[in-house]
């Protein structure tokens, strides 16, 4: 018994679909020894090779300028952009920010205060 091709391409589409390779090796008909000594190869590369195939797809419709939220889609992943922040929200951002360190400002100065009113009664007392 040897592969053919046939065989190699179901194989590669099992694996690369998410089938276990007893799966595999029961739809052709082999033990699993057999499957792993003559479709090795195709088991491995079967699922990069369908990353491939659907990655040089989405390629071609994000370079073809046809589907522009594609060519969006390609350049935030590939390319790192990221979206334009609404500067609304960039000053509403900002002035919480503002707003939530003045007031930890506010209760570390308040801590701080008491701290020190808390050492001078303490000094008070213990003076003779």
């Amino acid at each position: 018994m040897h592969p053919n091709r046939k065989d190699q391409e179901q194989a590669q589409v099992m694996m690369a679909c998410g089938a276990s390779q007893e799966y595999v090796a029961k739809h052709l008909n082999l033990s699993l020894d057999d499957l792993l000594r003559f479709y090795q190869k195709d088991l491995d590369f079967g699922l990069e090779r369908a990353n491939m195939e659907v990655a040089k797809t989405f390629h071609q419709l994000a370079t073809s300028g046809d589907y522009p939220a594609l060519t969006l889609a390609w350049m935030r992943m590939r390319a790192g952009w990221k979206d334009a922040v609404n500067q609304k929200d960039a000053e509403e951002d900002t002035s919480d920010a503002e707003l939530t360190k003045a007031k930890l400002m506010k209760l570390l100065n308040r801590g701080a205060k008491a701290a020190q009113g808390q050492k001078q009664a303490n000094g008070a007392t213990s003076t003779p």
